[in-house]
């Protein structure tokens, strides 16, 4: 299956361990390039991938991936979905939820306001965009790690 590039996003040499999963099957994998919205994979014999898969890598994360092509031991999946995190990646993303939740950044930026800033022209902005960035960061963190 052949298919020409159709790619809107370039793509990033790596080296990374992967595991490609679909029905009861599991085949090792090397990412070989990676973009935000695919990856080539290669394998160490030739393996015929169905049309949609899970591929997690090694770092953990898991994605619903689709096939687009296949040549010889190379794959190229296009990512369709962020599909978590795995085992000790979801259990560190859970640790990290924890940590940010307690840091005492809220504190902080509520002694700040309620400091009326200092009168610094720089902390109320400061501090309404470091909120908003550990809102985000939290809100990834618990979806990563599995919580509800």
């Amino acid at each position: 299956m052949d298919e020409p590039n159709k790619r809107t996003d370039g793509r990033q040499p790596v080296l990374k361990a992967a595991k490609v999963r679909f029905n009861q099957s599991v085949v090792d994998c090397l990412v070989l390039d990676l973009s935000p919205g695919g990856m080539r994979v290669s394998t160490e014999g030739f393996v015929a991938f169905p049309e949609t898969v899970q591929v997690e890598l090694r770092t953990g994360g898991l994605w619903r991936a689709e096939r687009r092509w296949q040549r010889g031991l190379e794959t190229g999946f296009a990512l369709v979905a962020f599909a978590g995190l795995s085992g000790e990646a979801a259990a560190a993303a859970s640790r990290l939820y924890d940590a940010v939740r307690n840091d005492g950044l809220r504190e902080v930026t509520a002694r700040l306001a309620a400091e009326r800033y200092y009168d610094h022209p720089d902390l109320p902005r400061l501090c309404q965009a470091a909120t908003a960035a550990v809102h985000a960061l939290e809100e990834a963190l618990r979806v990563a790690s599995g919580r509800s």
